[in-house]
């Protein structure tokens, strides 16, 4: 291995070149280049299959669409659930594919099927109706920003009409941007052509509505009527009489008597309530309680989110001077560069801070220090972090660290060296994603934070090491190639296992496993770069700096190391030296104590999380994906018949309210009626419905500081006042992270309607209950049977409808003519045709029982039959949705948890699973399912379990393979149960602290077990392993000098202490100040960053003091016979 080093020391030319020249391309060309987002674009393998019917009622659409949907999946393989809504005039049917198939394949097929029946579907304005299908993506869900147009003057707004006309056109020249991929248009709701007829003026004329609409079809059209060839060539003939106004319509004539006298269309028409109206079951969109037109920009992979806002701000500017004649005013929402700006302030404002900490450190522990020195270190590197803190200028901050850096270069340069080591890996890995063409997102950024201690680590031990036998009085170059090569396998074997801790994260499955496929990646791309620099640049840099700066100054010179020598040292190092001898001697003196004490620890922490299946309050709190508090979500639910006007009107109440705290606590709301978007971002459509989207400001603007609890206010002022009248507010942070659901989501399905629902009523009880018990936080308890519509049925007298010769379908047309309207032919805009339907007039038929007195047919005898002589209407109610899981019917109960309480998903499923199979005798053929956050939480860790089984192999298999041991490797990988201690056990006690504090002593939110938690712990694994390989190898070697076992260990444990500590305490600086909240406190970050606190500071003490008597016990049994004959064979092997 010395040659090896020696050969790439050779080569130093070669290599500088290659370092250099990767570090400008990376920062000149790479990065400024690089596509920019919050998270990388993919499908969630998820298909919304929606069908409007106007007109009819939930029952009919099951039967009559959602039914004859399902039946043409029927058969179809990689289908893991098709759930469906049958809702009046709609059916939304999901279809979510099994995970990683072929969604494309799998989506082109389900189009095909569902398309191959629509034949059989109902007929609506001469058509049968049209099934519409979207696929679920991150796109759709984070756009790069939304462009929305409002009018500007109250008193006097513009047309609607001129909104979309506007909208249409900024459209197209958003689209001409390069990398957007498209652009939805919003708010551009379907309309039509009504002609209203005057009830009383068809009786007074004798004329039935069917008449006029019979006259009205026979017009109106533009046939082909052949073609004529003449000298000029052959010409097409048509008669075009396509209806183009309204004269063209009121010109119709309907009837014409013996003496010439016409009645016209407009003779029977109320010109007041004809014209263009909106389309039944268009959604009505609003922006701060205003009417709006938007347009959605959609960006390709490869684009940056801010160059594109930047390009699209220009383009409205132009847009807005080429049509200043109008009065309009642009608001930008759903600005996702915010939510990027703010997670990259979080993190490099943190990296500022770390660097400074991370030098310092360095040079406190590797430096050679007079007291003046370590002075006027201390004080250059507090002004650095004042300096940093303080100012926003990211020239003041380089100049803050450069300060600190050059004072460091100067006093010593193997602390430099590290931190350019990092930079150089970080560089490196955003050059190989930049020629891959992944992008900078919250994922990378992720995969880049968790590998930067390591990175720190192994570049630690490499330059630690060298300065070790430097200070035993060797030359530079033969100092540089022993304590390299010395430390060579252990660091490269410390990589490996950490890339096998995080490789397995590539089989997690769905669509959590394809939003953190990328933090693998980029972690192990960062540790490829990092071990080729610690292991060949470094060492090269090292010689480079004597030659070029002269001899490093080093402590004074040991010809051999012994423990006199460590526990003679001077300073600070000699007194945290001693106390180490201390507290190892004593370990190792009572080695039982020591291994109880720290397994007790551990069934501490086991206890921990599985104190809820005891009945204990949970201390710590499972959020798999933190809320995104920048945007606050309001949902809208009406009581059941409420007109979709009247939802409006409640939802632009809200948005007023809201917009009336002012732009430093809200910055815009985005609200729609008619339809709520749940947690798996898909449309629920119901006219009881509204949703608002109330984005929070950034965080440098905000007049709060704490915006769960500004969430948690606004929620109760709103119920306070709105809850009023059976309308239902449920008030929200935003979900970060692919679509899991809601917290709560039981599906409760059987044979029997009647006991299903006392299943679900028992279980609502039941959830009620214990949300002030063992459940407390249980907020938004409801089923989706709860809203309920009023459906009116006309029962026909079968005799008299045979008497008059007349069918069912008869009296079934008069119905949905009067009420929706009848087709007659398609009205012709600049723009677009639009259907054109003749109905009665609302002003005249404001019941369905209004029609009772309408003649239904007039006789050739004069006689008038009535409505009404044809049977009576009478009144229900019914469900407002019917809901179906894999085509049987299912009744959902869902609910919400508190920001504030310990629960989470699985701990209410798994007291509900508990209570369910004591009682479920009670409701035979019944059965209960868990969907929702709790079923894509299950998935998730079962995947996580998977892959941490795999890597827990992948790293023995390494470490046996280097330290030809089938114990030793266990010995090591011992640590990863510390770290793991150490994090639920710190993290547990911030949550009792949170209980028992005063509140706003510590954040509940730190306590919490987030996904980047959980991806803490994985990155602690390599960390952790790292330290304890170099410790099991310097101790290995101790004893193949022919020291004794004790005197090895405490020499070995002498030999790491310092290189062990600097890599505990320069990554806990790194992390500190986003553990803390400096500059701002980050839900995501913040427990990230606690955990792996947490985890490294118990497990580095386990280290230093545990290992070595775990060392001892193992060479004990070693020296068994048996288990010497076994080590015998393996190293004959």
């Amino acid at each position: 291995m010395k040659n090896f080093i020696a050969f790439f020391l050779r080569q130093g030319v070669l290599l500088n070149i290659i370092f250099v020249g990767m570090i400008i391309f990376s920062a000149t060309i790479a990065l400024p280049n690089m596509p920019v987002e919050q998270f990388p674009n993919f499908t969630f393998g998820e298909v919304q299959i929606s069908t409007m019917y106007p007109g009819a009622t939930p029952d009919e659409v099951e039967r009559l669409v959602t039914e004859e949907i399902e039946d043409s999946l029927r058969g179809m393989e990689d289908l893991d659930y098709i759930k469906s809504t049958s809702q009046a005039d709609r059916s939304n049917i999901n279809v979510k594919f099994v995970d990683d198939t072929d969604y494309k394949a799998l989506y082109n097929e389900l189009r095909f099927r569902v398309m191959g029946i629509q034949n059989r579907l109902p007929v609506q304005n001469g058509e049968p109706l049209t099934p519409f299908f979207s696929e679920a993506d991150v796109d759709e869900w984070l756009p790069v920003i939304q462009v929305n147009l409002i009018s500007k003057n109250d008193a006097n707004p513009l047309p609607k009409r001129t909104l979309v006309l506007l909208a249409k056109d900024l459209r197209l020249r958003l689209e001409q941007i390069d990398k957007v991929k498209k652009v939805l248009l919003l708010g551009d709701n379907q309309e039509q052509y009504t002609i209203a007829l005057d009830p009383q003026k068809l009786d007074a004329n004798r004329i039935t509505l069917q008449d006029v609409a019979a006259k009205m079809r026979l017009a109106g059209q533009a046939p082909p009527s052949g073609s004529i060839t003449s000298s000029a060539g052959e010409s097409l003939i048509r008669i075009d009489q396509r209806y183009r106004s309204s004269s063209d319509i009121y010109s119709i004539t309907i009837r014409q008597d013996g003496d010439g006298n016409q009645v016209t269309v407009g003779d029977l028409v109320i010109d007041e309530e004809s014209g263009i109206r909106k389309l039944q079951g268009n959604l009505i969109n609003s922006i701060n309680a205003a009417d709006s037109t938007a347009c959605k920009v959609l960006k390709l992979r490869s684009g940056n989110a801010f160059k594109i806002k930047s390009d699209v701000k220009e383009a409205v500017e132009l847009f807005k001077k080429d049509y200043d004649q109008y009065s309009f005013e642009i608001v930008y929402t759903l600005d996702t560069t915010k939510k990027i700006k703010d997670g990259l302030g979080v993190l490099s404002e943190s990296l500022v801070l770390s660097i400074i900490f991370v030098m310092y450190l360095l040079f406190i522990f590797l430096a050679k220090r007079s007291k003046k020195l370590t002075t006027i270190g201390t004080v250059i590197a507090l002004s650095a972090t004042v300096v940093s803190y303080a100012s926003s200028s990211t020239l003041v901050q380089a100049i803050a660290i450069g300060v600190l850096a050059c004072f460091v270069m100067y006093a010593c340069r193997a602390a430099v060296l590290t931190i350019s080591g990092i930079i150089f890996s970080f560089l490196g890995s955003l050059l190989i994603f930049y020629l891959t063409g992944q992008s900078i997102n919250e994922l990378t950024l992720l995969g880049f934070v968790l590998v930067s201690g390591i990175v720190v680590d192994d570049a630690i031990v490499v330059i630690e090491n060298i300065q070790r036998h430097r200070e035993m009085g060797k030359k530079i170059k033969i100092a540089v190639i022993d304590g390299t090569s010395e430390v060579f396998w252990p660091v490269l074997s410390a990589t490996l296992t950490t890339m096998a801790a995080f490789l397995p994260l590539l089989l997690m499955t769905g669509s959590v496993g394809d939003f953190f496929s990328l933090v693998p990646i980029a972690v192990c791309t960062a540790l490829a770069i990092s071990i080729i620099e610690c292991l060949i640049l470094l060492p090269l840099h090292v010689i480079d700096l004597e030659n070029l700066l002269g001899r490093d100054s080093a402590p004074e010179t040991h010809k051999e190391e012994c423990l006199d020598d460590f526990l003679n040292r001077e300073g600070l190092l000699g007194k945290i030296s001693r106390f180490y001898h201390t507290c190892l001697n004593w370990c190792l003196n009572h080695p039982v104590i020591s291994i109880l004490s720290s397994g007790l620890l551990f069934l501490i922490a086991i206890f921990i999380i599985i104190m809820p299946a005891f009945g204990f309050t949970p201390l710590l709190k499972l959020v798999f994906f933190p809320d995104n508090t920048s945007i606050m979500q309001i949902y809208v639910r009406m009581p059941g018949g409420t007109p979709m006007e009247e939802t409006d009107k409640v939802v632009r109440k809200i948005s007023e309210k809201l917009m009336a705290k002012g732009p430093k606590s809200i910055s815009s709301t985005t609200a729609q009626s008619g339809m709520l978007v749940d947690l798996d971002y898909k449309p629920v459509m119901s006219n009881q419905y509204g949703f608002i989207m109330a984005e929070l400001p950034p965080k440098a603007e905000r007049e709060f500081t704490d915006a769960a609890g500004f969430i948690r206010d606004t929620r109760t002022e709103l119920e306070n006042e709105f809850e009023v009248n059976g309308i239902d507010l449920e008030v929200v942070s935003a979900k970060d992270g692919p679509p899991v659901g809601l917290p709560i989501n039981v599906r409760v399905s059987g044979n029997n309607d009647e006991t299903i629902m006392r299943a679900v009523d028992d279980i609502m009880s039941y959830l009620d209950e214990e949300s002030n018990n063992s459940l407390k936080g249980i907020i938004d308890l409801k089923h989706d049977r709860q809203l309920r519509s009023n459906i009116l049925s006309f029962k026909i007298d079968r005799e008299k409808l045979a008497g008059l010769k007349l069918s069912e379908v008869d009296v079934q047309r008069f119905i949905a003519d009067s009420l929706d309207g009848a087709y007659i032919a398609d009205f012709r805009r600049s723009d677009e045709d639009i259907p054109l339907k003749l109905r009665l007039a609302e002003s005249h038929i404001q019941d369905p029982v209004d029609l009772l007195n309408i003649p239904f047919i007039n006789q050739a005898d004069g006689k008038r039959v009535l409505f009404s002589d044809l049977g009576h209407f009478t009144s229900s109610t019914v469900s407002s949705s019917l809901i179906r899981w894999d085509f049987q019917r299912i009744v959902t109960i869902s609910g919400n948890l508190d920001e504030d309480t310990k629960i989470g998903a699985i701990n209410v499923s798994s007291r509900l699973n508990k209570w369910w199979l004591e009682n479920r005798a009670n409701y035979p053929g019944t059965v209960i399912s868990f969907g929702g956050e709790s079923e894509s939480t299950g998935k998730s860790y079962r995947s996580l379990a998977s892959a941490f089984l795999l890597a827990i192999i992948l790293i023995y298999g390494i470490l046996a393979s280097q330290f030809r041991s089938y114990l030793q490797p266990l010995l090591i990988m011992s640590n990863i149960v510390f770290s793991f201690t150490g994090v639920i056990i710190v993290m547990a006690l911030l949550g009792i602290g949170s209980d028992l504090l005063p509140e706003g002593s510590i954040r509940p939110e730190r306590s919490f077990l987030t996904v980047n938690g959980f991806m803490a712990m994985v990155g602690l694994t390599g960390l952790v392993i790292n330290d304890a390989i170099v410790l099991i190898n310097f101790i290995n070697q101790r004893i193949k000098d022919g020291l004794p076992l004790q005197q090895a260990l405490l020499t070995a444990g002498h030999q790491r202490m310092r290189p062990i500590m600097m890599t505990t305490f320069t990554t806990i600086a790194g992390l500190l100040p986003m553990a803390i909240g400096i500059p701002d406190f980050s839900i995501a970050w913040s427990p990230f960053a606690t955990a792996f606190i947490a985890g490294l500071t118990v497990s580095t003490s386990m280290t230093l003091l545990i290992i070595p008597v775990l060392f001892e016990i193992l060479e004990k049994f070693r020296r068994n016979k048996f288990f010497k004959r076994f080590h015998n064979t393996l190293e004959e092997r």
